[in-house]
């Protein structure tokens, strides 16, 4: 593993760290404004599977003067950390000091023992610590995690040799004396923000039985067959929550819907996107379906609140901040009013700015969609001169 098991990082691997760093950002502001209120300017902060040191790069930046550690096996990921971030890798977490924040995130399922291991984890904290955690859960959302896809395969990789559902790994981290300050369960599967405490913990849920889980297996198993020969319905009546599902069963006869439904848009949302909602609570793809759909048919304030969705769910996701660039311009194009037009131009100009700084991965369309919006936006001396745009 140290060696060869894992590549050196590349592109892709910066946009998936650039991607977790925003759902970071949204997630963690509660923490580090108490932290710049009550003067913590040198926080003792961890990150357990550190990779080439991201994170903590984007924790100095908050806290210039915190105290980094990190442990990662890969030495590849190791010498990167250094060489780009000045980050010292260690293969394993120093019990001997006490830390402000100890981040594990999408790593403990990668542990053996990963119990043990989340123990030390939070016997490592200071008295106000916290440990912040995030693993994928089995049974609830049919998706692949932190893709919007499915593959049963890719469900149940094999790099996973710590499985959980979230009751039962709430109710292991209530055990090991991890007391739940915060969570969240759509920006990035399971999230929690952890404090021990020696206080008795009554975890909530019950625990499914071995007969419970065993059944789950099954019809997830069941789902995935009719998704791949495109039996969405029958997938769905098997698993409801399964987003990719409900897209495709829109998809595949969206000609027929539109005769049915005369192209209104609205009775086409409440057959088709309002139930995927009901049934999808936490999915921000199901957002994205509602968006497309609705600008399909020029429903743009529809789309708005869609996107407004989808983006509380996945921070600065950029299939949303694209959509709303698209409907920023669409609206822009349509409007009469020239200053309003210009309005519409300027936010579709910001957006796109915006999407370029924090996604390298679309930095191209960003660039042409910001080109495009600024060509329809006056300068101050054509306004100062009268001209129209």
């Amino acid at each position: 593993y140290k060696k060869s098991y894992r590549d050196a990082p590349n592109f892709s691997a910066v946009t998936t760290g650039q991607r977790k760093l925003n759902m970071h950002a949204l997630f963690l502001s509660d923490v580090f404004n108490d932290w710049k209120k009550r003067g913590k300017e040198d926080p003792f902060v961890c990150d357990i599977g550190a990779a080439h040191g991201m994170f903590l790069d984007w924790v100095r930046q908050f806290f210039p003067k915190a105290h980094l550690y990190g442990t990662e096996w890969s030495l590849a990921h190791k010498r990167v950390a250094w060489h780009e971030h000045k980050i010292d890798l260690d293969d394993d977490l120093d019990t001997q000091r006490k830390y402000h924040f100890i981040s594990c995130y999408k790593v403990a399922e990668h542990m053996i023992d990963a119990d043990d291991q989340i123990k030390q984890m939070l016997d490592c904290l200071t008295e106000d610590g916290f440990l912040y955690i995030s693993v994928p859960t089995w049974f609830n959302e049919l998706t692949n995690f932190g893709i919007n896809d499915f593959n049963l395969q890719y469900y149940y990789s094999t790099n996973h040799v710590s499985v959980w559902t979230i009751e039962h790994f709430e109710h292991m981290l209530a055990r090991l004396g991890g007391q739940i300050i915060k969570e969240d369960h759509a920006i990035y599967n399971d999230t929690y923000l952890v404090k021990k405490t020696n206080a008795n913990i009554v975890p909530r849920g019950t625990l499914r039985t071995r007969d419970q889980i065993i059944e789950a297996m099954v019809l997830a198993k069941l789902a995935s067959e009719y998704a791949e020969v495109a039996k969405f319905e029958e997938a769905l009546t098997v698993w409801p929550n399964f987003p990719k599902m409900w897209a495709g069963r829109y998809e595949i006869s969206r000609a027929k819907i539109h005769g049915e439904s005369n192209g209104d848009v609205e009775k086409i949302i409440e057959k088709y996107v309002t139930p995927a909602i009901n049934q999808c609570p936490t999915s921000f793809s199901i957002r994205v379906m509602g968006s497309d759909i609705s600008m399909r048919y020029n429903r743009f304030d529809l789309a708005l609140k869609y996107i407004e969705d989808g983006l509380a769910m996945s921070p600065q996701n950029p299939v949303l901040l694209s959509q709303l660039i698209s409907c920023y311009r669409e609206m822009g194009t349509r409007e009469i009013n020239e200053d309003a037009q210009e309005e519409l131009f300027k936010k579709a100009h910001e957006v796109a700015g915006h999407l370029g700084r924090i996604s390298i991965q679309t930095i191209s369309d960003s660039i042409t969609w910001a080109y495009f919006a600024a060509s329809k936006i006056r300068t101050p001396s054509e306004k100062s001169n009268g001209k129209s745009s």
